[in-house]
């Protein structure tokens, strides 16, 4: 493998060394970044090491959703639950320590403790801005590993705009959307909305799979789910001299169906689950300057999340369906979120530092069957204050700090501080940050008996709580026509309080506990090439995940394993045509368990390759642009799991095996920009 992964690098420096190259480069440094920043900056001015996905990078893969295009990121680990959704983990953190937001506001809904990321579409999504490490201090719980800000597209041409996308791929995914904006003098409205549908996928299914009727045999239980979405959103902004105002609604709707194998001994009868999810959001969003000239921003949003899960009782002969009772079968499960946010930006250019001064208020409501009587909220009400500090021309310091309430839990005190040194063509990194996850409301009031169950809550649970030191180093360097960064960091992560779920002394009880802790280090980095013609990045990581039985047995307290990754974007400029391949290796998982004998077992989740090409035409005349190309071309389906080795979800297992990717399979892309 590293033979191969070599050759590659020599082959793009060979491409580089051939290139006609001309003086426009796209500097990667100068995307413009808004994520816990007091002001816009670009990636190359910012305190913290930001990691942009443009607009463009999202074409190049042709990302339907948010998992598409963050299961090719160094350092981030994609599972996949055909019930739960997809589930992402940075720097060996699980989903739940990741912050979702979109345009600021957090995303809602997690199921056994992760966002779907499948659930978020990139129809309206100008770039992404990953920050890895604890923001807590800005945007409170959950924002432990990292912070996912997704920054829709606005309109900035008078006139309007109209853009039709179809997607259409050979596993059976039909997929239409479209987004309408319109802009006269200080007043901008916008219209999106779309349809995703994927009509399921099984290892002997054809390669071009088109949506037919099927008979109702044993080929009804699939391994990969069908799954239909609905989408839409509202918004209209007003901007004149520094103020803005800009509400806004969204909808979302999904359903899965989970189609049972018929049952013995006749075959004639199933069971079937459908999941229904619903995501309602309706927010306003207000800045603006005061008289003497700093900055005041407001974010207020109220979040909607249902869920529902119905189990029926098919009759494959007559094809009557029957609901079947039974808390087990039929279960909805909602969240209610308002949230605030707000903050006050003074300036002073004479000491070269800028103060944000703000609030973060959130009420939380859940309600289902299993939550304890039925009906359950929480409150959180922070205030936090960060600066930057210009020490001279090369040093900038950035001091942090969060207090807050909680009405059911003492809530911790969240310091940090962030360093970065420039001098010429590279900079250098350093952060402590301090992070922390709230409990939720399922592990404060979850009570869930039956003949298989016996789980509760646990409301005198405390927030888990994280230690974060990392460190990086950038080096940009022009050489004539031929632009290259290369960056290297490292960290390391200490949870303590860790919230799990464990037996009740004395009792047959299962029950959320502060008894845990983990931890978690390694280094990434990459390094790009940018030429006119030529956009290549190699990248890299190896995180240790800690072990916790090294605490009683003499095992390794850390298990590492390694990814890499590669990109590379070739540009036709006379044809208006570009290639792009995109390679990612996602090393060896080793972990140790006890068994039920008390020996120690080592176990591994096997490594696996991904692959994907993407070709794209641009008639710029006709507005039209027309993407061609294939998906996991090496066709890893299943990933191996021997020993004690686990990834994914409960879901989603296929004997001693994990349900990574559907087969290999071909896509059609064809977008319109209408003026």
């Amino acid at each position: 493998m590293m033979k191969v992964y070599t050759f590659s690098v020599l082959f793009i420096c060979t491409l580089f060394a051939s290139a006609q190259v001309d003086t426009t480069i796209n500097n990667i440094l100068e995307e413009v970044v808004i994520t816990a920043q007091h002001e816009k900056k670009t990636v190359g001015e910012s305190v913290h090491l930001v990691r942009v996905v443009n607009r463009r990078q999202i074409a190049e893969q042709a990302a339907v959703n948010l998992r598409d295009l963050l299961r090719m990121e160094t350092g981030m680990r994609v599972s996949q639950d055909n019930i739960l959704g997809s589930a992402i983990s940075i720097q060996g953190l699980s989903g739940q320590n990741v912050k979702v937001l979109i345009d600021g506001v957090p995303v809602i809904g997690r199921l056994n403790g992760n966002i779907d990321l499948s659930q978020i579409n990139l129809n309206t999504i100008e770039r992404i801005e990953l920050i890895e490490g604890p923001l807590s201090v800005n945007y409170g719980t959950d924002a432990l590993a990292g912070t996912i800000n997704l920054i829709t597209k606005k309109q900035k041409k008078t006139g309007r705009k109209i853009h039709i996308n179809n997607y259409w791929e050979s596993v059976g995914q039909y997929n239409t959307d479209g987004d309408f904006s319109y802009k006269k003098g200080a007043h901008i409205i916008g219209l999106s909305g779309g349809r995703r549908f994927f009509d399921g996928w099984n290892p002997n299914d054809a390669f071009f799979k088109f949506p037919v009727a099927e008979p109702a045999d044993t080929n009804r239980s699939i391994q990969w789910n069908m799954k239909g979405q609905h989408f839409g959103k509202l918004d209209y902004t007003f901007n004149k001299g520094n103020f803005h105002f800009s509400p806004y609604l969204s909808s979302f709707q999904e359903k899965i169906t989970n189609r049972g194998f018929p049952k013995l001994p006749y075959y004639e009868n199933a069971f079937d689950d459908f999941y229904y999810t619903y995501r309602n959001n309706v927010g306003i969003k207000l800045k603006g300057k005061l008289p003497w000239g700093d900055d005041w921003n407001i974010l207020t949003a109220y979040n909607d999340f249902k869920r529902i899960k119905n189990t029926y009782f098919n009759d494959l002969t007559t094809l009557e369906s029957t609901l079947i009772p039974g808390a087990s079968n039929q279960d909805t499960s909602w969240f209610g979120t308002v949230m605030s946010r707000g903050s006050f930006i003074y300036s002073n250019e004479l000491l070269r530092s800028s103060f944000e001064f703000g609030y973060d208020a959130n009420f939380e409501q859940n309600a289902g069957r299993r939550i304890l009587d039925n009906k359950q909220s929480i409150g959180d009400y922070a205030i936090y204050a960060t600066a930057e500090i210009e020490i001279n021309d090369n040093v900038v310091i950035r001091p942090g700090i969060r207090t807050s309430h909680n009405t059911a839990y003492l809530s911790p005190v969240i310091p940090s501080l962030n360093l970065k040194y420039t001098k010429g063509d590279y900079t250098v990194r350093g952060s402590y940050a301090s992070g922390f996850r709230a409990p939720s409301l399922k592990e404060l009031y979850f009570e869930f008996v039956d003949i298989n169950h016996n789980i509760f809550g646990n409301p005198d649970l405390q927030a888990e709580k994280s230690h974060n030191f990392s460190g990086s180093y950038l080096l940009s360097k022009r050489m004539d026509n031929l632009f290259v960064t290369f960056n290297q960091s490292v960290f390391y992560n200490h949870i303590f309080n860790l919230i799990s779920l464990g037996l009740v002394p004395g009792t047959e009880e299962y029950s959320y506990i502060n008894i845990g802790l983990f931890k978690s280090t390694g280094m990434s980095g990459d390094i790009n090439f940018n030429t006119s013609k030529i956009n290549a990045l190699i990248g890299w990581s190896y995180i240790g995940r800690y072990n916790h039985v090294s605490e009683f047995r003499a095992v390794e307290p850390f298990s590492f394993s390694p990814e890499l990754r590669s990109r590379f974007t070739y540009s036709m400029a006379k044809l208006n045509m570009k290639m792009s391949v995109f390679w990612k290796y996602t090393g060896r998982t080793p972990s140790y368990n006890i068994d039920g004998d008390d020996e120690i077992q080592l176990g591994f989740v096997e490594d696996y390759h991904t692959l994907n090409l993407t070709i794209t035409k641009n008639f710029e005349k006709k507005g039209v642009s027309l993407s061609l190309g294939g998906k996991n071309l090496m066709n890893v389906q299943n990933v191996g799991v021997t020993g004690g080795g686990s990834v994914g979800g409960a879901h989603s297992s296929v004997g001693s095996a994990i349900a990574m990717n559907w087969g290999r399979s071909l896509f059609m892309s064809i977008n319109y920009n209408l003026k």
